[in-house]
């Protein structure tokens, strides 16, 4: 027997057919179709709550789980929408104290469509809102699959989609189909400092380095070696074995006095993150300013000739 999600699942990625399925295009109830049916309409239906709905009525969810969009993903999709179309209905229904149609599913859509200029977006309109379990569980399934929610933000989906339903961990697992390792690994982020969240949803710390720092319990010392592992680029290994020691009372080797000479690890990796591009250097010898600054201005000057190349080409 399927679970609830799964019905969910079915019904966010199928159209209804409440006009004409399972029938012919133009075959009225009742009577058979023609024996020879173009291939063109075989298989087709209509659904009666796929319409065009104005850009300007429709309005955001405010308990999306997901909170962040970065803007040049926003604009990436404006563009597609553009040039390609929208490939994919959006999902509202209509809130009449809003005097609006609330988006279920879909905001990015519609918010490269006010970037794009567009007017109007296809969307399937739901006869009324879904109850919160349904509302949620609809929300956080398609940013599942298309990996959209940052680490912190989907642990709190899931935290939301446990209280709503009155599941456990295990519960979870097996209606998501996914390990109930993963959510307890998501949701000790959760038990992490807001500083330290924040680095993991910018890219800056893994959420597998989340989970190991979570193990530590105090906060300042949390703080501390989320620190080192960003500015020395800690392994997640040498991480699990900084925490280890901590644990057991050693405290951290920097704490300790080094490495054994009294002198702290250069960091060996070096990440930046702009508008939705991540640039990772690394260099088992370490990394310092002074290396990062010629490194950068290499890549620049190599990037800039391989651009005047292209347009002379083309020229």
């Amino acid at each position: 027997m399927g679970s609830k999600l799964d019905e969910l699942r079915k019904n966010e990625g199928e159209l209804a057919a409440s006009l004409g399925a399972g029938r012919a295009l133009g075959v009225p109830l009742g009577m058979d179709g023609p024996v020879a049916l173009s291939p063109r309409v075989q298989g087709l239906a209509r659904d009666k709550r796929l319409n065009k709905v104005p850009v300007d009525r429709i309005m955001p969810d405010p308990d999306q789980p997901r909170k962040d969009f970065e803007p040049g993903a926003i604009e990436r999709l404006a563009e597609s929408l553009k040039a390609r179309g929208q490939l994919q209905p959006c999902t509202v229904y209509w809130d009449e104290g809003q005097g609006a149609y609330v988006l279920l599913v879909g905001e990015r859509r519609w918010r490269a469509a006010v970037h794009a200029g567009l007017t109007d977006l296809l969307c399937i309109v739901l006869d009324q809102r879904p109850d919160n379990r349904e509302r949620l569980a609809l929300q956080v399934i398609e940013n599942l699959l298309r990996e959209d929610l940052v680490p912190v933000e989907q642990a709190r989906a899931y935290k939301e989609l446990m209280r709503l339903n009155g599941w456990g961990t295990n519960q979870l697992a097996r209606e998501l189909h996914i390990p109930a390792s993963a959510i307890s690994q998501a949701l000790s982020l959760l038990e992490l400092p807001a500083p330290i969240q924040e680095r993991i949803d910018a890219g800056e710390l893994a959420a597998s380095v989340g989970y190991e720092l979570s193990k530590l319990g105090d906060p300042a010392r949390q703080a501390e070696l989320a620190g080192r592992v960003v500015a020395e680029g800690l392994t997640r290994d040498e991480t699990v074995a900084e925490v280890r020691r901590i644990r057991a009372g050693g405290g951290s080797r920097q704490a300790a006095g080094g490495r054994g000479r009294g002198t702290t690890r250069k960091r060996t990796k070096w990440t930046f993150k702009h508008d939705g591009v991540r640039l990772i250097a690394g260099r088992g010898r370490g990394l310092d300013d002074d290396i990062l600054i010629a490194v950068l201005n290499a890549a620049l000057a190599q990037l800039l000739a391989a651009s005047e190349g292209r347009d002379r080409g083309a020229a």
